[in-house]
C-alpha cells in the first residue's frame, strides 16, 4: 500500500503526474491512495491511484504536533526552545 499525500493546488498536482505514473508502472500490485484536494484529484487523478482521499479526512494535525514536538527537542543542540 501506498498513501501519496498532495495539498498542491491544480498545477502543482498536474506537475507531479509523471511520478504517480512512475509510481503505478514501477509498483504494479501496490494499491495506491491519492489524499489531496478532492476536487482536482476526481478530474486529474483518475487512473493513476486504486483510491482517491480528501486531505480533510486524515488526522494531519497530530502527524504535524510530533514533528513540531520533534524538532523543538532535537533541533537545538538537544535543548528544549519555545
Amino acid at each position: 500500500m501506498i498513501l501519496v499525500l498532495h495539498p498542491g493546488a491544480l498545477g502543482d498536482l498536474i506537475l507531479a503526474l509523471p511520478a504517480l505514473a512512475a509510481l503505478r508502472s514501477h509498483f504494479t500490485g501496490a494499491h495506491i491512495t491519492i489524499a489531496g484536494n478532492q476536487d482536482y484529484l476526481r478530474v486529474i487523478a483518475r487512473g493513476y491511484a486504486d483510491e482517491l482521499l480528501s486531505l480533510s479526512v486524515l488526522p494531519l494535525h497530530a502527524f504535524s504536533r510530533q514533528i513540531l514536538c520533534h524538532r523543538m527537542t532535537f533541533g537545538s543542540g538537544g535543548r528544549t526552545t519555545k
